[in-house]
């Protein structure tokens, strides 16, 4: 596998770094450890899960603990513990720079499931990003083909995402660490999509199909890393402004939207890009992650190095 070149800094410019490590203090009352981990403090939780800053006792690595939350009344715990362990069969796959590694999967001492995975301190994507404003093109663009990379690495290995967002990308400015995380409504490629699946994810960066419930491949991913590089050129994402109802319209069957309308001084070959990604129709994407990936380094070369591969 090869690892990326030394990033220049303008490559990371515009992030908000974190100053607390990325967790904050575990609430009054909880356990000191969870099997071999000893818990440090508390990430975040998502539906279903929560996350833990941890360590592992045995050799003192640094891991996060991403366990299934006890079930809600009428809960369907049997499909929450089969998307949860079809995770960690998943990332057991893949391995590439710029996806979290799993570390190993087990069973707390209440029976939950949890997963031991690469810590990653800086948080998420989201929380990177400064309020309201975009960020470079630079920065935008070493992120993205790294993304597109990563994705690349696991349609190969037949796994399709199927929710990236910013919450799920993993970031480390000071450290120049960028992983997509969080394969929780991943799939393996030909695998039947149930329709509880559909239902769960992120609606500004889910490709129209996905929504629909339609049938689905890679690209379904390509969509969702297109919103969010949207996102982060413009601090909006597509088609935002609309009323709920006229927005899904849009996305459905309506132009995509123009980068250049809002960003004029932007490439116009990244607006052309863009409109491709974002297009309703897969048919009309690029065809493969990699193809994304390669378009989104011509774009930065000679800015930097081109991103990693698998």
């Amino acid at each position: 596998m090869d690892r990326p070149a030394e990033a220049p800094d303008a490559d990371w410019a515009g992030l908000r770094p974190r100053s607390d490590g990325g967790f904050a203090p575990l609430p009054a009352g909880w356990p000191s450890h969870i099997g071999p981990y000893r818990l440090e403090g508390w990430i975040g939780e998502g539906g279903t899960a929560e996350v833990l800053a941890a360590r592992d006792s045995r050799d003192g690595r640094p891991l996060a603990l991403k366990r299934l939350k006890p079930l809600e009344p009428g809960a369907d715990g049997a499909d929450l513990r089969r998307r949860f362990l079809q995770e960690a069969a998943l990332a057991a796959r893949l391995l590439h720079t710029d996806l979290l590694r799993l570390h190993e999967a087990g069973l707390d001492a209440e029976g939950r499931p949890y997963l031991a995975m690469e810590r990653i301190a800086g948080g998420d994507l989201g929380r990177a990003l400064p309020p309201g404003q975009p960020l470079p093109l630079a920065t935008v663009l070493h992120l993205g083909a790294r993304i597109a990379w990563a994705l690349d690495h696991a349609h190969r290995h037949g796994v399709i995402h199927r929710d990236l967002k910013p919450a799920n990308l993993l970031i480390d400015p000071a450290r120049k660490q960028l992983k997509l995380a969080d394969f929780g409504l991943a799939r393996l490629d030909g695998a039947e999509l149930t329709r509880t699946g559909t239902a769960l994810g992120s609606l500004d960066t889910q490709a129209p199909e996905l929504l629909a419930g339609a049938p689905v491949d890679g690209r379904c991913d390509l969509y969702s890393l297109g919103a969010t590089l949207f996102f982060m050129l413009t601090a909006q994402w597509p088609h935002a402004g609309l009323p709920l109802p006229q927005r899904l319209r849009a996305r459905a069957g309506g132009p995509p939207p123009a980068l250049r309308a809002l960003r004029p001084e932007l490439p116009e070959a990244l607006d052309r890009l863009l409109r491709q990604t974002l297009d309703p129709n897969p048919e009309a994407r690029p065809a493969e992650a990699a193809t994304l990936a390669r378009a989104l380094d011509a774009l930065r070369t000679p800015a930097g190095p081109p991103a990693a591969r698998a």
